[in-house]
């Protein structure tokens, strides 16, 4: 388990899967500690990638494989953690993906940066599958830009669009979530007085929902393609 604590905030970090495990200001909770619950894996963040829910006719597992992967450490220091995977899975060959978590003093950076060293365009449709914690006793409310919800009503996932930014709040806490590219944001929760998902992602289901890959989805030989997540504090 790799820790990293900068600017009164502290993240634990997993190899295995490239977890965010735990994500803390002032030692209160941001997100919901990774733990069990009724039987699951809950809590944290992980990355959902090459795609974001079912893997459709690809036969991709739900969420891809980045979350059951095993990375390599590149790079840490006091305020960030770089890790690195080298893809040997089937129709992915080639690829290397890098996470990168880095504190910052308005807050945490989350980046997936994918390399095509293959020959071949490949199909990626990422996302961010954040754990946000509500207060002890919540009824399951929260807010996006100062409208009312309530995480009882996402026991399946919704898809909201937005413009690549929201204003969340869970109890007495204000959250800005930014991304310039990941705009199709699912909301989530098994456990409604726990925690509210809130998850973007580049193009919600679309394994599932677009068998045919749309131009965005590919990624050339030799390039590069970056998803980035700011949770501003």
């Amino acid at each position: 388990m790799i820790q990293c604590s900068a600017y009164n905030q502290t993240i634990t970090v997993e190899p295995d899967g490239a977890l965010l495990t735990s994500y803390t200001r002032a030692g209160q909770d941001v997100l919901m500690p990774r733990q069990q619950l009724d039987g699951n894996w809950r809590g944290g963040c992980h990355v959902c990638m090459p795609n974001f829910g079912p893997g459709g006719e690809s036969g991709l597992a739900q969420h891809g494989f980045g979350r059951t992967s095993t990375w390599q450490v590149s790079q840490q220091t006091d305020s960030m953690v770089a890790l690195t995977l080298q893809v040997d899975e089937a129709g992915y060959r080639g690829l290397t993906f890098t996470i990168t978590y880095q504190l910052a003093p308005t807050g945490l950076a989350m980046v997936l940066a994918a390399t095509n060293g293959a020959d071949a365009p490949v199909r990626l449709a990422p996302g961010w599958h954040p754990y946000f914690a509500l207060p002890t006793g919540s009824d399951g409310g929260f807010t996006i830009d100062g409208s009312p919800y309530n995480a009882v009503e996402y026991a399946e996932a919704q898809f909201i669009r937005t413009s690549g930014q929201l204003a969340l709040g869970c109890g007495d806490n204000s959250y800005t979530l930014v991304s310039s590219n990941l705009t199709t944001v699912a909301l989530w929760s098994a456990h409604p007085g726990r925690y509210i998902c809130v998850e973007p992602t580049l193009a919600g289901n679309s394994f599932a929902d677009e068998p045919t890959a749309p131009a965005r989805e590919l990624l050339a030989p030799g390039h590069t393609a970056e998803y980035r997540l700011d949770i501003q504090l």
